[in-house]
């Protein structure tokens, strides 16, 4: 069972954030202006395809690292089962979210609602559990606090990111319609910079959640 937690949960930090890597990359040729405006619509629409792997990595990531703290025997605060069936809805969330085209309809806005919910849920359990782990005020070893910590400053960046991506949607709506000009050209690049801050603070913290579970430093 170890050693599929651990496959599961090596391979699950990969494709977050190798695929991560794909999205920015689409998110940033779909602001090139010399492109036109289909085939900048249709490269962004190729990112948002390949979000669904990190997007389904995340809670996979979540079940299978409480997994693992309790092979190891540190302490997690929550019962695994209750994990489970924390982490079950997370990605059944998700999966909504995907079925329903981005949250469409009334069952994919409570599913996109969900997942907005369980990312603050994570941010403030998981990022308050790290900061305390690191200062003394829980026994946890150094490289499980950073864990702690990252998942929650992961999960905060996703909420901001979600946040901030939303006057972007608007201006590819408007890209589609109106097609390309220096102005929308030109709101798109300044909409999108928060955007961009969110997801190198995702791959900031995935590094250090990912070096710190391999090196297990004290």
């Amino acid at each position: 069972m170890y050693s599929f937690l651990i496959v599961t949960h090596v391979l699950g930090w990969v494709f977050w954030l190798g695929t991560d890597l794909g999205v920015l990359l689409a998110a940033k040729y779909s602001e090139k202006s010399e492109l036109s405006p289909e085939t900048r619509l249709k490269v962004l629409e190729v990112g948002m395809i390949l979000d669904m792997a990190p997007r389904i990595a995340v809670p996979v990531v979540f079940m299978t690292g409480f997994g693992l703290m309790t092979s190891l025997g540190i302490e997690t605060y929550v019962p695994m089962m209750g994990v489970l069936a924390f982490g079950a809805v997370w990605l059944l969330a998700v999966l909504t979210g995907i079925a329903t085209e981005g949250g469409q309809g009334t069952l994919g806005g409570i599913a996109m609602k969900t997942q907005f919910l369980f990312n603050v849920v994570v941010a403030i359990g998981m990022g308050g559990v790290g900061v305390a782990a690191l200062f003394g005020m829980l026994d946890q070893p150094t490289w499980i606090a950073l864990k702690w910590l990252s998942y929650g400053v992961i999960a905060l960046a996703a909420i901001v990111l979600e946040i901030t991506f939303k006057p972007a949607i608007a201006l590819y709506g408007r890209l589609g319609e109106e097609g390309g000009s220096p102005e929308l050209d030109s709101a798109l690049t300044k909409s999108l910079k928060p955007v961009y801050v969110s997801v190198l603070v995702i791959y900031a913290a995935t590094l250090v959640a990912g070096v710190s579970g391999l090196l297990k430093f004290v």
